[in-house]
């Protein structure tokens, strides 16, 4: 006689309604779950109503949440609302009778986990960033002792917040991407007469949009061009400022900014290397994208960024110390004179993307992390 199967209810939440890396991570892990996946367990998705036009996949529920999340320009709207938005997310967990919860949103999810906590659900939570403030990894200290797992894109990610520590909670999941949508069907080609960066962030100082600008000046006699592509939240406005300003003092001309991009993939395809300037990251979910997408990479060294680039028998770019402009914009120079070495690049992006970065791999390791608790 066989047992009945009892189905778990995952429950998984993001707090930020701004669209990022831990969103989009969620938003492919979403969309390739299939009905088989959905034998032994449900899942109910607490989200901002901006991430629905993103959630493809209709055998998951969606439950949209109003709930404050802490910025920079919403702290006190944050501190007054936080015993009302948590108790508010506790009944919701209660409500949809949530077995487990998957914090996706990064750690500055702490309404998340504290409701979580208070509910007495099993908890798994994944940190995404390798920087926030001291408040904020004290904060994080101190929950992480009541959730059951700590996942983190990466080992830079983990020793930032659980530095010379071996806690047995902590697990290493990096980003993966849907392979099927990012790829490109023939060699990606290249222009011949320009060469045309694609940098995809949305503008705060963490991306180091100064160095970027420093480069594009360095360039600015060169036939290149920089492209970038991203969003200026709220409480980013003044450094975004700060930036048009030292682009008019260098009388820059050379870098342009898209912003409200709908089709990323159109960007990609636009470009032919993917810069990324970045003074803290952990694994950009964008240079996973970029490498399916048979772009080379140059990029700072931070994060795990250069164990997958910088392989020894798999070059698929360039890694440089953050804030080298000059190092950086010599070597985008010389490759513009070496196109040859663009091609090869952007088959080792192609191959590393499909042996790291399978979403199908990373959807197998995370339910069974979900349902094993």
């Amino acid at each position: 006689m066989l047992k009945n199967i009892i189905k778990k209810n995952f429950g998984i939440i993001i707090e930020d309604p701004r669209i990022g890396g831990p969103h989009k991570q969620l938003i492919y892990l979403i969309n390739s779950i299939t009905k088989d996946d959905l034998k032994n367990f449900q899942i109910t998705l607490f989200l901002p109503k901006t991430l629905n036009k993103y959630i493809k996949n209709k055998m998951v529920k969606v439950v949209n949440h109003k709930i404050i999340y802490l910025t920079k320009n919403k702290v006190l709207s944050y501190m007054i609302n936080f015993f009302k938005d948590i108790n508010f997310l506790s009944k919701l967990y209660n409500k949809y009778d949530i077995d487990n919860l998957y914090i996706a949103g990064g750690s500055q999810s702490i309404k998340s986990i504290i409701s979580g906590i208070i509910s007495k659900k099993k908890i798994i939570w994944h940190i995404h960033d390798t920087n926030c403030s001291k408040i904020i990894k004290i904060i994080f200290n101190f929950l992480s002792i009541f959730v059951d797992k700590i996942l983190f894109v990466s080992e830079k990610s983990k020793k930032y917040y659980l530095p010379n520590k071996s806690n047995v909670k902590a697990i290493k999941m990096r980003p993966s991407i849907d392979l099927n949508y990012f790829k490109i069907r023939e060699k990606k080609k290249f222009n011949n007469k320009i060469l045309n960066i694609g940098v995809i962030a949305n503008i705060n100082p963490d991306k180091d949009i100064v160095t970027l600008i420093k480069v594009a000046n360095l360039l600015k006699n060169e036939k290149i061009f920089i492209n970038v592509y991203g969003n200026v939240w709220n409480s980013q406005r003044k450094y975004f400022q700060f930036c048009v300003e030292l682009i008019k003092k260098y009388s820059v001309n050379n870098i342009k900014f898209h912003f409200n991009v709908k089709d990323i993939k159109k960007c990609y395809l636009e470009t032919d290397i993917l810069l990324c300037t970045s003074k803290n990251e952990s694994l950009p979910m964008v240079v996973c994208e970029a490498m399916a997408m048979g772009l080379p990479i140059f990029s700072t060294d931070v994060g795990d960024i250069k164990k997958f680039v910088n392989k020894k028998n798999n070059l698929a770019g360039m890694i440089f110390e953050p804030g080298d402009s000059n190092k950086i914009s010599k070597q985008i120079i010389k490759i513009s004179n070496e196109r040859y070495r663009l091609k090869k690049y952007s088959l080792n992006s192609i191959f590393l993307s499909k042996r790291y970065f399978n979403i199908v791999e990373y959807k197998k390791n995370l339910l069974n992390i979900l349902y094993a608790k």
